[in-house]
């Protein structure tokens, strides 16, 4: 890829929250976003190194499948990242703006594992089932919503 073919992103909208333990970005359509959700969710993980690496795969993973797969992909659409900072564990949550075809939608479900090795993609909800120790999702008016939670007192 060129740096000609390279967009250039605008920079992700803070969500506003009433609580410092809980912070979040809302990203444009391209792809080009995930690498600057990875960015964040390290910066902002307050957690382990290890702990913070998981949360980044995870994040990558559902910010991906919400730019594929939903109409948080299209033109002019946004998906929301989350992080709730709880004693005990870090929830990553991922918003996106629902199925683009609503008459026949799709819902987050992982993939048998293991995957044939020469098949791409197809992996994300697997990953982020083996790297948090929950998690779930959810129908909501704006689209749909992943939640992954991560305990803090796992081995580092």
């Amino acid at each position: 890829m060129t740096a000609a073919s390279v967009p250039l992103l605008d920079p992700p909208r803070r969500l506003v929250t009433a609580s410092p333990d809980h912070s979040g970005i809302i990203i444009g359509h391209h792809l080009g976003y995930v690498s600057v959700v990875r960015r964040w969710v390290v910066q902002s993980a307050r957690a382990t190194p290890t702990l913070a690496h998981d949360m980044c795969v995870a994040a990558s993973e559902l910010t991906t499948n919400a730019l594929l797969y939903t109409r948080s992909g299209l033109p002019g659409g946004h998906a929301t990242i989350e992080l709730l900072h709880r004693p005990a564990t870090v929830i990553l949550r991922v918003t996106d703006e629902g199925a683009c075809d609503r008459e026949n939608p799709s819902f987050p479900c992982p993939s048998p594992w293991p995957r044939r090795a020469d098949v791409e993609g197809g992996r994300g909800l697997s990953l982020v089932e083996r790297l948090a120790d929950y998690w779930e999702w959810d129908h909501t008016p704006a689209g749909v919503s992943v939640r992954a939670v991560f305990s803090r007192s796992r081995p580092t």
